[in-house]
């Protein structure tokens, strides 16, 4: 698909209308960049010439890796030239974020927003790893209708189960199980009302795995300039995580509940102060 006149204008029609229906509005010449280089680059790619036959490879010339600051409008740029060109391919978008959070915020902020202010109709949902969702069988024997031991916990991360469940622990089990059957929970544990989501433990700060390639080229682009990968990105993703995890057990103005951190680096180390301050404004306890 080449970078078409027609493609060019409809990418400047829909800033158009987000700049009219959003009051305050104001284009960012790196955001501008950013739309252009995503536009050129999916204009590379090409078509299958049937369902059994992959498109020709255009090795690395459809691959874009981009970095910018807060405050470009990242997602509102590469959105504007994915979605142009997946029209015009008659192809569907797969978006994938480094956290749930990032996530969530494309389905409910970034996404809505593009619709609403660009006028171009799209529907969306999200897709997460089969650990963020209930095993209905596994909710089932817990609640008392069959197996009340299973083989895992109920989103099959760790073994939760290995005992019979409590008489209170089976009620709440069948109120889970009640509203899942009736559609008014979806399995995932990211949306388990408040009431059953009372207390996060976090074992330790989630620093990402330092031999991830991803991160290991970035700390030696980072050394190469004399930078610090560790202040400049191992601490701020830390940041995040952390954030992440509170917003899992806070996700309402009547949400109440208690975070426990077993990571004694959090008042003993400089950074983990940094990462302790970053959380939202919760009353302390030290143990």
């Amino acid at each position: 698909m080449a970078l078409s006149i027609e493609y060019i204008q409809e990418i400047t029609s829909i800033l158009e209308r987000i700049s009219a229906n959003l009051p305050g509005y104001l284009p960012r010449m790196s955001q501008k960049r950013m739309i252009a280089a995503v536009a050129e680059v999916l204009s590379r790619a090409e078509n299958a010439p049937d369902e059994d036959t992959p498109p020709a490879r255009n090795t690395g010339k459809s691959i874009l890796a981009v970095q910018g600051p807060t405050g470009v409008g990242k997602s509102l740029a590469y959105l504007v030239g994915v979605v142009v060109a997946a029209r015009a391919m008659k192809r569907s978008i797969v978006i994938s974020s480094a956290t749930v959070a990032l996530q969530e915020q494309l389905e409910n902020r970034d996404v809505p927003f593009f619709v609403k202010n660009s006028g171009m109709p799209l529907t969306f949902t999200i897709a997460k790893g089969r650990t963020r969702y209930v095993c209905h069988h596994k909710l089932t024997g817990a609640s008392g209708d069959g197996d009340p031991h299973g083989d895992g916990d109920l989103f099959m991360e760790s073994v939760l189960l290995e005992r019979k469940p409590l008489e209170s622990e089976i009620k709440i089990y069948s109120q889970l199980l009640n509203n899942f059957n009736n559609g008014k929970w979806t399995g995932d544990r990211d949306e388990l009302p408040g009431d059953y989501c009372a207390h996060v433990v976090i074992t330790k700060i989630p620093f990402a795995v330092p031999s991830d390639p991803v991160q290991k080229t970035l700390d030696d682009w980072l050394s190469g300039q004399g930078r610090s990968y560790f202040n400049e990105i191992a601490v701020p993703q830390a940041c995040l995580r952390m954030i992440q995890a509170a917003g899992r057990l806070i996700r309402s103005e009547s949400d109440t509940g208690q975070i426990t951190i077993l990571d004694e680096r959090l008042t003993k180390t400089n950074y983990g102060r940094l990462i302790k301050n970053s959380l939202p404004p919760f009353r302390m306890l030290n143990a």
